[in-house]
């Protein structure tokens, strides 16, 4: 089962692209590719936060 974060992913496809003729193996670069740029979205996010930290420890 796809992930909350995937639907609308999933949904952008179906109304862009026409499922009967969309092959598997693009459909899938698709999804992954969606599921790497999650992936580094959520790095990224964490980067921050502990920049963050660190800044609020340096602080007190």
């Amino acid at each position: 089962m796809l992930s909350r974060e995937g639907k609308p992913k999933v949904t952008a496809i179906k109304e862009a692209n026409d499922l009967t003729t969309l092959n598997i193996t693009p459909l899938f670069g698709k999804l992954e590719e969606h599921q790497q740029e999650l992936l580094a979205l959520e790095k990224h996010e964490k980067k921050i936060k502990k920049e963050k930290h660190t800044e609020k420890d340096k602080v007190k």
